[in-house]
């Protein structure tokens, strides 16, 4: 074999070699939510915000959606979730300008748009509350196959609300993509929310 032969050989392994590195190193990513599939379109109908405009989840375009069902007498599920929501939003670092944090409360009679904003406002005052009249916000979380009930009262003399303590993630294009149980980090959130935008 000439010398230019061998040289061109020479250069078709190389080539071949970096191309197998290179294809190891680009894994597919392995998101931590639990897949929905098939995946469904949030709800576009609309509910009352806590400044009293209308929010639609399935309608953001272009934004992904973290989505939590709870209500503001709640006295641990929902300041946890919230509050891991602010490590969330600190993790994206600028990113968190393409997502909405929307807290959809499960007890509209108690939840009118003040309570809610003044709920919110003790941990970003960026978070979307959304409430409504019942038959409205029963009709979003049916949507998003969510259910709550009246169970009990608590000691601050509020009705207690059993409710799912998952998250939800809504894509840039109104898709129910991810839920989120609990029990993961803040970052590992952060970084799948991320992989969707």
């Amino acid at each position: 074999m000439s010398r230019r032969l061998l040289r061109q050989f020479a250069r078709a392994v190389g080539a071949a070699s970096c191309l197998l590195l290179l294809s190891g190193c680009r894994d597919e990513y392995k998101f931590y939510g639990i897949p929905l599939n098939p995946m469904v379109t949030a709800p576009i109908e609309p509910l009352v915000r806590d400044d009293s405009s209308r929010f639609s989840i399935g309608a953001e375009r272009g934004r992904a959606s973290l989505v939590f069902f709870g209500y503001t007498n709640c006295p641990d599920i929902c300041p946890t979730t919230l509050a891991d929501w602010q490590r969330v939003k600190a993790a994206l670092g600028s990113a968190a300008l393409f997502v909405n944090f929307v807290f959809v409360t499960i007890d509209p009679e108690t939840d009118t748009p003040e309570v809610v904003e003044r709920y919110l406002a003790k941990f970003d005052t960026a978070f979307v509350g959304l409430t409504g009249t019942p038959e409205q916000v029963a009709s979003v979380a049916t949507a998003f196959g969510v259910t709550a009930t009246a169970e009990g009262t608590l000691s601050s003399g509020h009705t207690a609300m059993a409710h799912p303590s998952r998250v939800y993630l809504v894509d840039p294009r109104g898709r129910i993509r991810f839920v989120f149980p609990p029990g993961l980090r803040p970052e590992e959130i952060a970084e799948d929310v991320r992989h969707v935008l």
